[in-house]
């Protein structure tokens, strides 16, 4: 039997052991409960800074909108000056693509193959098309068909099958079939007489396959009036002369080869406000896959010269002025 001392030390053991027992329940509640209050705190104060975030963030978009709005508005503003400075110069940016050089032209250009249109005489328009074809080049004709416009296309060597059908649709359909290059890579087309040569007796051999045209009539990459070449450019004109090929340059630039945005309407304008001073007006246009607006200007381009009295619209031929910013010294 237990005697009285012996009973007091269990309960003691006992009371201590249910004190365990509750302490360690409730650390269990409590713990958890502890670190549900802490997460939520910590969730709470992640919630309102990514909610912070948000409104940063959409802060930021309008921000940047309003930038943007701005940088075109900019963009225009600048396009619109710079296309105020156009001269009878082509800006193809190209030849800097090609050669990392700044292609340059004569200032003067226009004082050079321009003449004031008689007080009775017929004003001769020639829509001229460079760099194609191109996936704008079926529009260009379309348009023209429609509005029964003959025009001159100075094109390269593309070789892609697509193509073949366009080279031969271009002289089918009665417009004059041009020589650009066939590569049209300033730094290889210019690099010596010979390389020009080459290249043109390629691109001409290319399009007398293709279309059974023996092309007659080119354009110089850059004109004649660029300063990238390497061989002076009396020399290439020369051959061009032995060769039975005659040049062609231009008086009016639409302006539609910048390297920034030109609208249609710019393009309409830079090709009209001068063109009542001549009396052979060559204009300057390109065909290649970044001149959508000029597939769009076309169509009220056209209108608006047709409208103009004493004017008619032609393709080069034999017969045509000559247009040239230079001329060989043979010539002179």
């Amino acid at each position: 039997m237990e005697n009285e001392e012996q009973k007091q030390k269990r309960r003691k053991r006992v009371k201590r052991l249910k004190k365990m027992i509750l302490a360690t329940v409730a650390l269990a509640i409590l713990v958890p409960f502890l670190f549900s209050i802490v997460f939520g705190v910590q969730l709470h104060k992640k919630a309102k800074y990514i909610s912070s975030l948000e409104k940063k963030v959409q802060m930021l978009l309008q921000e940047n909108e309003k930038l943007q709005t701005d940088f075109d508005t900019l963009s225009e503003h600048f396009s619109r000056q710079e296309q105020s400075r156009v001269n009878q110069s082509d800006a193809d940016p190209d030849p800097e693509k090609q050669t990392g050089e700044k292609m340059e032209f004569s200032s003067d250009a226009e004082n050079k193959t321009g003449s004031e249109i008689p007080a009775e005489g017929i004003r001769k328009v020639y829509l001229t098309f460079d760099d194609g074809p191109s996936i704008y080049t079926e529009q260009i004709l379309d348009v023209l068909k429609e509005y029964h416009v003959k025009a001159t296309f100075f094109v390269v060597g593309k070789t892609e099958a697509r193509y073949e059908a366009v080279y031969r649709r271009i002289v089918d359909e009665g417009h004059t079939l041009g020589m650009h290059s066939f590569s049209h890579k300033y730094n290889e087309i210019y690099a010596s007489e010979e390389a020009f040569a080459a290249d043109l007796e390629a691109l001409r051999s290319f399009l007398k396959e293709k279309t059974g045209v023996e092309c007659r009539f080119s354009r110089f990459p850059g004109g004649s009036s660029n300063t990238v070449s390497n061989v002076d450019m009396n020399r290439l004109i020369t051959y061009l002369n032995e060769q039975g090929i005659t040049y062609f340059d231009w008086n009016i630039s639409s302006g539609d080869a910048t390297s920034g945005y030109i609208s249609k309407n710019r393009i309409i304008q830079n090709c009209t406000e001068s063109l009542a001073n001549y009396e052979t007006a060559v204009i300057l246009l390109h065909d290649s896959g970044e001149r959508e607006e000029t597939v769009k200007a076309l169509p009220e381009l056209i209108e608006k010269i047709q409208e103009m009295e004493n004017t008619v619209l032609l393709p080069i031929s034999e017969e045509t002025k000559l247009i040239q910013h230079i001329k060989s010294e043979s010539e002179e």
